[in-house]
């Protein structure tokens, strides 16, 4: 009885919604965000990225020199994220890391954290280098020196739906610059040392129902010498708001910086006593949505404020993004601009050798460029782009001596031209190879027409040629560039140019339970790098060894 009712109900409900007519077939896409209650596949990932291995970090716009001529050169042509691979082994929360070399050469870490874990990731840091800074060593009469500390104390904390990362840093650099100054005595060679102490907080938020998905406080006091203090504040929200299958950004960039500055020499008794405040807010927004093709499009409004010059800018620029993605390639179009603020921070994280007196300077960047990527198969990947820039107030350094020491004076220009990249990846299950090409056309407005940075051409090789044993080589060229040369008797800028030149670096390194060893040849082909009469002096074949343990 009860399979005769349970019949009759299916051949009526089966007649109650049958239809005779043909049924128009039509698909929804439903979108519903996944909330999970604690961020899991953040919490499992999330490892300070540190260089605590003995690996090599390959980058495509790599720097060649320890300092580079050309600050803002590896920021601004920036290679596609393909061609940025880390072949380091897997972040261990606890090692120690000691690498000596040629050239006076010291660098040791120490690494503790708690590792993995569903509450949080603390940890510290204690960093060690020093180069050529020894004054009673015969390199000293050739080279640069440089000796530098550095600790930090961090930890991610994991709450319901958000983290929240908090770090407190102490670095202290010392350095030796003399830029050729051969008939100076030692002991009136000027030693910088500068000194930093920085606090960096973060918030990601990662549930639909917030607009606010990231917020970012940094703070900085930055010492040098006994001559200039700077109080710098960086602070940043993202805003995102989902609706009708658009997607709303907003992000605000807040920079503050306060410069006071104490000159004293004492050959010449000058005296300069100042004060600057400087202020930098950066708004972008945009919509983005996506079809068959993907669209986002918006403005960026920035304002920029300096005390000292009595000067403000307000600057509104178009934004525009375009891509088609498909099953094996990519193809876009950008139009930008990208505005940076060069604080004696980030100034001197490049050039330690920076004039004291540097005062905050913009770089502001407009470009437009349309760029291809390809894929062919699983293990090849072909990437173009090709680019027009009109950039104002690039830095470019110059060479200054006085009595005391050499020093570098930061000059801004207005470069504008082509610029084309080409790279190619080819990725084998044991093997890549990575090949990268910068061409540009950019000369200068105001220094006739010069060209301040290089083309360049690099190739990089890895190879596991058995299970714990890897190997890197790695073949560049650099193109030749102008650069500026100050003339103390005439006080006028000259223009130098540098000589092309080609390299190559070697590395081994070797897996043996929880310890890695390391040997890395650099410089094969023993070029000269130094320039400005040997200010940059950091030339010659170099060898280096170094033991990583995990405990």
């Amino acid at each position: 009885m009860r399979l005769f009712f349970i019949f009759i109900f299916f051949v009526f409900t089966t007649s109650l919604f049958s239809q005779n007519e043909k049924l128009r077939t039509e698909t929804i896409n439903v979108f519903k965000e996944y909330n999970a209650l604690t961020p899991d596949f953040k919490k499992i990932s999330e490892q300070p990225i540190y260089d605590d291995s003995l690996k090599s970090v390959i980058k495509t716009d790599r720097k060649i020199m320890e300092y580079q001529f050309s600050q803002k050169e590896k920021i601004i042509f920036k290679s596609h994220p393909k061609f940025i691979q880390d072949n380091s082994r897997s972040i261990k929360p606890r090692n120690i890391l000691l690498e000596l070399g040629s050239n006076n050469y010291t660098k040791s870490k120490f690494h503790y954290s708690n590792g993995l874990s569903l509450q949080h990731n603390s940890g510290i840091l204690l960093n060690f280098k020093k180069h050529n800074h020894n004054i009673f060593s015969n390199e000293f009469l050739k080279r640069n020196g440089e000796k530098k500390y550095h600790g930090r104390i961090y930890t991610t904390r994991f709450l319901k739906g958000r983290t929240i990362n908090a770090s407190f840093q102490l670095e202290n650099l010392n350095a030796l610059y003399w830029g050729g100054l051969d008939s100076i005595q030692i002991n009136k060679i000027h030693e910088l040392k500068c000194g930093n102490l920085g606090l960096d907080l973060n918030l990601d938020q990662f549930s639909s129902e917030s607009l606010l998905k990231n917020a970012k406080l940094g703070i900085n006091r930055f010492f040098l010498n006994s001559s200039r203090n700077d109080f710098l504040l960086e602070n940043s929200l993202i805003f995102e708001l989902e609706k009708a299958l658009k997607t709303y950004n907003l992000v605000i960039e807040n920079n503050y910086s306060s410069s006071e500055i104490n000159l004293t020499q004492t050959i010449n008794s000058i005296n300069d006593l100042s004060q600057s405040f400087d202020i930098f807010i950066n708004s972008k927004f945009s919509v983005s949505f996506q079809k068959e093709n993907s669209y986002d499009f918006g403005f960026n409004l920035s304002y920029i404020e300096r005390d000292k010059n009595n000067e403000q800018n307000l600057i509104l620029f178009p934004k525009f993004h375009f891509s088609s993605d498909k099953s094996f390639q990519k193809f876009g179009l950008l139009i930008n601009n990208e505005i940076d603020f060069n604080n004696i921070l980030k100034i001197f994280g490049d050039h330690p050798q920076i004039n004291p007196n540097f005062e905050n300077s913009f770089t502001k960047n407009y470009y437009s460029k349309i760029y291809h990527l390809a894929k062919f198969g699983e293990s090849i990947t072909f990437y173009n782009r090709l680019s027009y820039n009109f950039i104002r107030d690039y830095i470019v350094l110059d060479l200054q001596v006085n009595d005391l020491m050499g020093y570098s004076s930061a000059r801004l220009v207005d470069l504008n031209g082509l610029n084309f990249e080409s790279n190619l990846s080819w990725s084998l299950t044991s093997a890549e190879l990575l090949f990268n090409l910068s061409l540009n056309s950019f000369k200068s407005k105001n220094y006739e027409s010069k060209n301040f940075i290089p083309n360049k051409i690099s190739t990089t090789f890895n190879a596991n040629f058995f299970k714990d044993l890897s190997f890197m080589f790695e073949l560049y060229h650099v193109g030749p560039r102008d650069i500026l040369d100050l003339d103390n008797n005439t006080n006028q800028l000259n223009h130098k140019t540098i000589n092309a030149y080609t390299s190559s670096n070697i590395c081994f390194s070797y897996d043996y339970d929880e310890f890695t060893f390391s040997l890395s040849f650099i410089n094969l082909a023993n070029q000269t790098y130094n320039f400005h009469e040997g200010f940059y002096n950091d030339d010659g074949f170099k060898y280096r060894f170094g033991v990583y343990y995990n405990f």
